[in-house]
């Protein structure tokens, strides 16, 4: 039996930026898993989304959003083993977010030094608002060896741009992997 290869993203972001906006409009949730009723948070919800490349082959992949405080980072270290990237999403308004991811990016390459970071800065639309400018970021990037970066807008703008991310992803993760 032919079984289908699916692709596994571990996604967190900074308590500032809107990661379950990016899933919701453009994947299918299929699952949430909240094992502790306590004021503790810890949880997880998976998104599912068939991305097809250029050649015509189509990739399912599964994005696992987590959410749960520093103290669960153990979690974090067990899920990464079998990732095949790594997606993080910080708020280009707020100076703490981006400083909040940098422990997730040491996780991360802990288990794999090359595995493929995604980072993505959210509410791009707010130019007035923005914390950082294009050099830092570029810097930020380069010193943390990021795989990819994307900026998204607002969720109450229209991200025409979001769909062709996921097809880079997909294109990415597909040729490390093969």
């Amino acid at each position: 039996m032919n079984e289908k290869k699916v692709y596994k993203v571990i996604s967190l972001s900074s308590t500032s930026a809107d990661l379950s906006g990016l899933y919701s409009k453009y994947c299918y949730k299929f699952d949430s898993i909240n094992p502790l009723e306590s004021p503790y948070q810890i949880g997880i919800d998976y998104y599912s989304k068939d991305i097809e490349l250029l050649n015509g082959k189509v990739l399912t992949f599964h994005f696992w959003k987590l959410y749960f405080q520093a103290r669960f980072n153990f979690f974090l270290e067990k899920l990464v083993k079998d990732a095949d990237a790594g997606l993080l999403m910080f708020n280009l308004t707020s100076k703490v977010s981006l400083y909040n991811i940098e422990m997730y990016i040491r996780i991360f390459r802990a288990h794999d030094p090359d595995l493929p970071i995604i980072l993505i800065g959210d509410k791009a639309d707010l130019m007035d608002m923005r914390a950082y400018n294009q050099e830092y970021l570029e810097q930020y990037i380069s010193k943390n060896k990021i795989t990819l970066y994307f900026e998204v807008f607002s969720e109450k703008d229209d991200n025409t741009h979001i769909e062709e991310m996921y097809h880079r992803i997909a294109r990415l993760v597909f040729e490390r992997v093969n």
